[in-house]
């Protein structure tokens, strides 16, 4: 997904450098981009909901755990060994959620910034043409 971001940043400013202040071309690009900004803020919400819903299952496997070794003080070992496995894959699971999921929001705050660009090229763009 982050490549996919970053080609489209590319490909943006590339479509922007060459539309030599071309008013259609840049509503064109702009539309483009406000659709292409809209499916990644909808892949972020989601990778949000998913990291969100693995952290609710690795705190539920922690508390599991927990409750399992105050309620069995001589606990057995495949159960909790079982127990501390599915923790630990919790765990891994989160940790790269959470990596991605960073990687994710600040490659789609860096396409605001694009927008913005967008956005100023359209008003000289507009200013010119007024002239």
């Amino acid at each position: 997904m982050n490549a996919r971001i970053r080609a489209h940043s590319e490909e943006v400013e590339r479509r922007l450098a060459k539309s030599g202040g071309d008013r259609e071309n840049l509503a064109r690009l702009a539309e483009y981009h406000h659709r292409q900004t809209q499916n990644f803020q909808h892949e972020r919400m989601i990778h949000l909901l998913v990291t969100f819903f693995f952290g609710f299952l690795l705190l539920a496997a922690l508390a599991g755990l927990t409750a399992y070794l105050v309620a069995n003080p001589d606990p057995d070992a495949w159960t909790l060994g079982g127990l501390i496995l599915l923790a630990a894959l919790l765990l891994g699971t989160e940790v790269a959620y959470v990596v991605h999921y960073y990687g994710l929001e600040n490659n789609v705050q860096k396409l605001y910034g694009l927008t913005a660009e967008l956005l100023e090229a359209a008003d000289a763009a507009e200013a010119a043409e007024a002239e």
